[in-house]
């Protein structure tokens, strides 16, 4: 019994000592929460009459996103303009020369590069008549006359120009010579499948006659002189009096001579050609060729050394046509790929097809 005392005693002893120390532990909690007193005091309530927001206007948050939404887009296009030496549009050619513009040529979708032949009825072949028409202007009325192409460098068109233009003056029941005069890199005998054994340069070279070299085509009215062999003096032949005699000859059968020649800003035979011809057509080829290339041309043209020329815009993009007429030329451009005059596409694609094109692709 004294055993089982002593345990009950201390089993109260044990929880008398752990209720004694949590009363404690709470007397020192309450003694701790009731000391700590807020050090503000509040001086006077707010009311409508003493109150200020001094956070963000509605007015700046307005005003703020439409001034990012326009500058900063501004500035990105002064830079692109700024940075680019590219031929884009009108501006960049009126701001280097005062040479008109006489026809712009779209961007060739097709396989062919006889696009006048094959294709009458797109809006590159309307380009190649309009261009026909305002070399007229420039001859003022001949009946016969001679034609030269151009650029400042190669891989701006001249040959593809050289081919349509031809096949457009052919077409028109005009007598047509197409000749090949750049005999350093020969193309023209290739679209119209013929051979490039004789041609120009054996002309010059007094080895073959003028009835050996010309090359008929398919259509009755169009002729081709491919350049020939390749000489090691191409700038000499073009400039010797044996160049005269064949421009000379050449005019008496036909109506319409079309001289596809070396790019102006590489060599000099365009130069010499010039002195030969009634019009002269410069190749400017949209977001290929450069703003500085135009300075020489421009500057034989207020210099006089080349008149009666004018400016081909070529490889204009379908968005710069579809709006008008890129640079203003050619009433024809106002109607569009959209039209169905030209027999193209007479749709406008809806943004659903366009999304998924892009997503095929």
């Amino acid at each position: 019994a004294e055993r089982e005392y002593v345990n009950i005693q201390r089993k109260y002893q044990l929880s008398n000592d752990l209720y004694t120390y949590l009363l404690k532990k709470r007397s020192e909690a309450g003694i701790a929460r009731a000391s700590n007193i807020s050090k503000a005091q509040v001086l006077d309530y707010a009311d409508n009459l003493r109150i200020k927001f001094v956070g963000p206007s509605k007015a700046s948050m307005i005003m703020m996103p439409m001034t990012l939404g326009f500058v900063i887009p501004f500035i990105l296009v002064f830079l692109v303009d700024f940075f680019n030496t590219k031929i884009i549009d009108k501006k960049d050619l009126s701001n280097i020369t005062s040479i008109p513009v006489i026809g712009t040529i779209g961007h060739n979708k097709y396989n062919s590069n006889l696009i006048v032949l094959e294709n009458p009825k797109s809006v590159i072949a309307e380009g190649f008549r309009s261009l026909r028409t305002n070399i007229s202007f420039l001859t003022e009325g001949k009946s016969k006359y001679v034609v030269s192409l151009t650029s400042s460098v190669s891989g701006e068109g001249k040959t593809f120009c050289g081919m349509n233009l031809s096949l457009a003056q052919a077409l028109l029941g005009k007598k047509t010579l197409l000749v090949g005069a750049d005999l350093r890199k020969p193309k023209i005998y290739d679209d119209f499948e013929l051979e490039n054994k004789v041609g120009l340069s054996n002309y010059l070279i007094k080895k073959n006659t003028l009835e050996e070299i010309v090359q008929h085509t398919k259509l009755d009215t169009l002729d081709v002189i491919t350049s020939g062999i390749m000489p090691p003096n191409p700038s000499e032949l073009l400039a010797s009096l044996r160049m005269r005699e064949f421009i000379d000859e050449v005019k008496k059968i036909y109506d319409v001579i079309i001289i596809d020649t070396p790019p102006v800003g590489l060599v000099t035979d365009a130069l010499l050609i010039n002195k030969y011809v009634d019009v002269s057509l410069y190749l400017v080829r949209q977001g290929f060729t450069s703003k500085s290339q135009l300075l020489a041309i421009n500057d034989y043209y207020e210099k006089g050394s080349i008149q009666h020329i004018g400016i081909i815009v070529n490889d204009v993009k379908q968005r710069k046509i579809g709006y008008g007429g890129y640079y203003g030329y050619g009433y024809g451009y106002g109607y569009g790929y959209y039209s169905s005059y030209y027999g193209e596409e007479t749709k406008r694609k809806s943004w659903v097809d366009k999304l998924k094109k892009i997503r095929i692709g």
